[in-house]
């Protein structure tokens, strides 16, 4: 069974970094909230659409959300 599509979630910044455009309705994030903590850093591409995860039991999901 395919799982559903879900809506690519938005990226909250680091305070001090640049914004694109979009973006300014968001929070930034202090650097002093995040230091110590263990944090994953994902990159998006951008106008790609496309993800790559991971299922529960480690299968590798591609997707792309591109309109036909």
């Amino acid at each position: 069974m395919t799982p559903p599509i879900l809506k690519y979630p938005r990226t909250q910044h680091l305070e001090g970094s640049r914004f694109q455009h979009g973006d300014h309705d968001l929070d930034a994030v202090p650097f002093r909230d995040v230091r110590g903590r263990f944090v994953v850093v994902e990159e998006k591409m951008d106008g790609g659409n496309a993800g790559i995860s991971f299922d529960g039991s480690g299968q590798c999901c591609c997707r792309a959300a591109a309109i036909i």
